[in-house]
């Protein structure tokens, strides 16, 4: 069934606002001993469960050398002493494409357990991990029992934090933790800490330079935080100076080009920068931009909209930022492009929650049916518009589709999501091409030949020993009609032969690999192989 994005989310808040009728009748104010082993309890549990799925997801051939593979392998390399920010593959040469120097810290982690499976248990870990320091935060701002607990569940809920644990890896899962533990800082008055935890959020990806140059912006509105506004500015401006100009190209021998993300502002005219500023405007008052805000909204039950300076200096530059790019998957936030929003969308929540204390002057049940629904609603938007573990490259934005929907808490009702068997058999082949080869193989299953003696994506084939296709599983990044041609031309290449074709999995193996005595057609799959 498909429907459009504003039924849904009415919808979404139809059901929340029945359910807040019912809950609303009990309280809810639990002591602060309690309070805080539930907040731990939760944070755990969802550590648990994303990381479980993380590694479902490796193993059922859904991640793939772009995001997962280039920082797994960068940070293998770095382990290994085989170089600094660089791996075996990726663009550039293998270099980073992006200001990550933070990955160093998962460097002594692989040295204890060498496995691409460290980096998505860690990174579950380390979002789940960010909900203590944020229950701390609340705890300090907040002093109505209950509160503190509830927008820690509504940071954990939030459907933009699921689809980002489940895609892939990348390092913007260290920002909530930094985040929340800056703000922490700041509420004790700790504001060398606090800028020093902003930067250290930068060192693990550049695009975090957004959120602190809002928070430069919202800090100089207060008179109080002028000065720390102020210098938080100036070591965002120093930041991108050494990172455009220094990190790349001198560091790392690459120029950096993702700005090109964004659409130009100048024009060689007058008339050619207005029709810039218009192709902007265009996009931020577009549908799909409304549809965003609303999305991010709506699992924190409108609760940012009670601060607005919070709402237009903190989290709506944020927003555009993200939704002015060329990049579609950008603009509708989909996979990790929500990484620079998740740990905004809780601080704003709890900043709205600190300018509306007028509520304590009203009366009890209204109280009791705003504490309901913001109980009720973050529950109800993560059941409709989180993903399904076994989808990838999909946003619920421009139509919604239930088959597509209803996610991690639906999962009891539709276990189907968690068998692959296709999955199964692809390990067992893949077991059977020994390290010491080459291969070439498609986006979604490179990623497990990255401890092979070199890999290659066929966007780029590089005369391999192996060529590995999957016909029935095919999980973005590689051109269909490039797919196909290769699998033509390889077919007929007199170099090699297929040695497996088996319910769409094919492997072409270099002829001279085979004992001379035995042709391709009647090879088993390796020599000397399973």
């Amino acid at each position: 069934m498909q429907m459009s994005y504003f039924m849904a989310a009415g919808l979404c808040i139809l059901i929340a606002l029945a359910g807040a009728a019912g809950v609303s009748r009990f309280e809810f104010m639990p002591k602060k001993r309690v309070e805080l082993r539930l907040a731990v309890l939760a944070c755990i549990i969802f550590s648990i469960i994303y990381a479980s799925f993380s590694c479902l997801r490796y193993y059922q051939l859904i991640y793939g050398i772009f995001d997962f593979g280039c920082n797994e392998d960068m940070i293998r390399t770095m382990a290994n002493f085989n170089g600094f920010m660089k791996g075996t593959i990726g663009g550039g040469g293998g270099y980073s494409e992006h200001f990550t120097p933070l990955a160093v810290f998962w460097v002594p982690f692989y040295w204890i357990w060498d496995s691409p499976y460290m980096l998505l248990i860690g990174q579950s870990v380390m979002l789940g991990a960010a909900g203590i320091p944020l229950y701390f935060c609340c705890r300090k701002m907040l002093k109505a029992p209950g509160w503190p607990l509830l927008i820690v569940m509504m940071y954990l809920l939030n459907p933009y934090l699921s689809r980002f644990t489940l895609y892939e890896y990348h390092m913007g899962s260290f920002y909530p933790l930094l985040f929340f533990s800056a703000w922490l800082a700041y509420l004790h008055h700790k504001k060398a800490t606090f800028l020093l935890l902003l930067f250290a959020a930068i060192t693990a990806k550049e695009s975090f330079c957004i959120v602190t140059i809002a928070m430069g912006l919202y800090l100089c509105t207060r008179k109080k935080d002028l000065k720390l506004g102020i210098a938080c500015l100036g070591m965002t401006l120093l930041a991108v100076i050494f990172i455009l100009f220094v990190w790349f190209p001198h560091i790392i021998p690459l120029q950096y080009h993702h700005v090109s993300r964004y659409p130009p502002v100048l024009g060689d005219s007058v008339a050619a920068t207005i029709n810039n500023l218009l192709k902007i405007a265009g996009l931020i008052f577009s549908g799909n931009s409304l549809s965003v805000i609303l999305s991010l909204l709506i699992p924190f039950a409108f609760l940012p909209l009670l601060s607005w300076r919070v709402f237009l200096l903190l989290l709506l530059p944020v927003a555009f930022s993200q939704i002015c790019s060329v990049n579609g998957h950008q603009q509708l936030l989909i996979s990790h492009y929500s990484d620079v929003l998740i740990p905004l969308l809780p601080l704003a929540a709890l900043l709205g929650l600190v300018r509306a204390q007028r509520f304590r002057n009203r009366p009890a049940w209204q109280r009791r049916m705003v504490l309901a629904l913001c109980i009720t609603m973050p529950l109800t938007a993560n059941v409709m518009f989180c993903e399904l573990p076994h989808l990838k490259y999909h946003s619920y934005i421009p139509v919604y589709r239930t088959d597509r929907q209803l996610g991690i808490m639906s999962i009891p009702f539709n276990l189907k999501v968690l068998n692959y068997p296709r999955a199964a058999m692809f390990h067992e082949i893949k077991e059977c091409i020994p390290q010491n080869f080459t291969v070439c193989a498609q986006n979604n299953l490179g990623v497990f030949f990255l401890r092979h003696k070199g890999i290659s994506l066929i966007s780029n084939p590089q005369n391999p020993d192996f060529y590995v296709f999957d016909l029935k599983s095919f999980c973005g990044f590689d051109s269909i009609t490039v797919y196909q041609n290769l699998i033509k031309k390889v077919a007929v290449d007199p170099a090699y032969g297929c040695i497996y074709n088996t319910d769409g999995f094919m492997i072409f193996c270099r002829k001279t690999l085979l004992p001379p005595t035995q042709s391709p057609a009647t090879a088993p799959l390796m020599p000397g192989g399973k």
